[in-house]
């Protein structure tokens, strides 16, 4: 097991985990946030992106800087943890420094 920047190389395990906790989280800001369609035609870019918001590129509006990192396990993606750089109001309030997720089925 180990922590690692996000990699096109993990598509299919993050595309089935990301099925598989959003059906058990549809209202998780996170999974909101992402298009399912567009993970599957250009996951490429959705890892590019992930990467310039550790560099405050690209963001959405009322974003704050975080490095993704992922959990793979038998070179599968089983999670994510991100660090957030700074703190907004909102963060200040909700969610804090750091933002994590496993997959149930790893849990």
């Amino acid at each position: 097991m180990k922590l690692t920047q996000p990699s096109a190389q993990y598509k299919i395990s993050f595309i089935e985990a990301y099925k598989e906790d959003y059906s058990k989280n549809p209202r998780d800001k996170y999974y909101e946030s992402l298009n399912i369609e567009e993970l599957e035609s250009d996951f490429k870019n959705y890892v590019e992106k992930t990467i310039f918001h550790s560099q405050g590129k690209n963001q959405p509006k009322g974003y704050v800087p975080e490095t993704t990192y992922w959990l793979v396990d038998n070179d599968e993606f089983i999670g994510r943890i991100n660090i957030r750089h700074q703190l907004n109001e909102h963060l200040l309030r909700v969610g804090g420094h750091i933002g994590y997720d496993i997959c149930p089925s790893q849990r």
